[in-house]
């Protein structure tokens, strides 16, 4: 496929907000966590979530998705995100290629 007619993608790394974020989570932050988890499933199923997930080792968490988006498009529904919005999650995102 020509490169003008590949699709775009973002890869986002999320971080927590905090140290022992899984761990420490308070029942208020728990609902917050569901909603942020429904909210990808959104995104998932209007095909702009291919992949997303989350390290095991809480020492590192990172959790990462990539997004069939451009990267400020990317950027501007992970601040709709509700872990993002509460402060749980830092975001970055990265203008990504799926090469394999």
């Amino acid at each position: 496929m020509p490169p003008q007619l590949e699709p775009v993608y973002t890869l986002v790394r999320l971080a927590p907000g905090r140290e022992n974020l899984v761990s420490t989570l308070t029942p208020e932050e728990t609902q917050i966590v569901k909603k942020h988890n429904k909210y990808l499933r959104s995104l998932r199923d209007e095909g702009i979530v291919v992949h997303a997930g989350r390290t095991t080792d809480e020492s590192r968490l990172h959790w990462l998705i990539i997004m069939r988006a451009t990267e400020a498009r990317a950027a501007g529904l992970m601040e709709q995100d509700p872990a993002v919005r509460a402060g749980l999650q830092q975001v970055e995102t990265f203008p990504y290629v799926i090469v394999i």
